[in-house]
């Protein structure tokens, strides 16, 4: 589309950051989901 219009669409630019901020997010929860509670016993 970038290529025909030479220009970047406003909702092409939004839904590609939300679907990077949902990815973020999904990725730091799989990364801090760890098993370390209770961590005294």
């Amino acid at each position: 589309m970038i290529l025909f219009r030479r220009k970047y669409p406003r909702w092409w630019f939004d839904f590609s950051m939300a679907l990077f901020k949902f990815a973020t997010r999904v990725g730091a929860y799989l990364f801090l989901l760890r098993d370390e509670y209770p961590s005294g016993l």
